[in-house]
C-alpha cells in the first residue's frame, strides 16, 4: 500500500506541465468557462440594443476568457435592474 509519500509523488508527477493529467484537467477548466460565456451570451445578448451590444462586443474582445465571463454577467443584472425599476 503507498502512504502519504506516495500521495504526494503521484500529485507532484501529475502537477508538472508536461502531466497529461495536468493538461486534461486544464482543458476541462476551459472548457466549463466556455459553456458558461456562450449561455450568459445567448441570454444577454438579444435584450441589448444595437448600440450597447457592439460595445460589450467591442470589451468582450480584449478580455480572457473568465473575465467575459464576468463582464456577462454584469450586463446580466444591469439588464435586470433595468427591468425591474419601470415595473415599481
Amino acid at each position: 500500500m503507498g502512504g502519504q509519500g506516495a500521495r504526494r509523488k503521484r500529485n507532484w508527477r501529475h502537477n508538472q506541465f508536461n502531466s497529461p493529467v495536468r493538461w486534461a484537467r486544464e482543458a476541462a477548466k476551459r472548457e466549463r468557462v466556455k459553456q458558461q460565456e456562450l449561455q450568459l451570451r445567448a441570454q444577454v445578448m438579444p435584450l441589448l440594443g444595437s448600440e450597447r451590444e457592439q460595445a460589450v462586443e467591442q470589451q468582450l474582445a480584449a478580455l480572457c476568457p473568465r473575465q467575459r465571463v464576468k463582464l456577462l454577467e454584469q450586463v446580466a443584472a444591469e439588464q435586470q435592474q433595468q427591468e425591474q425599476q419601470p415595473q415599481e
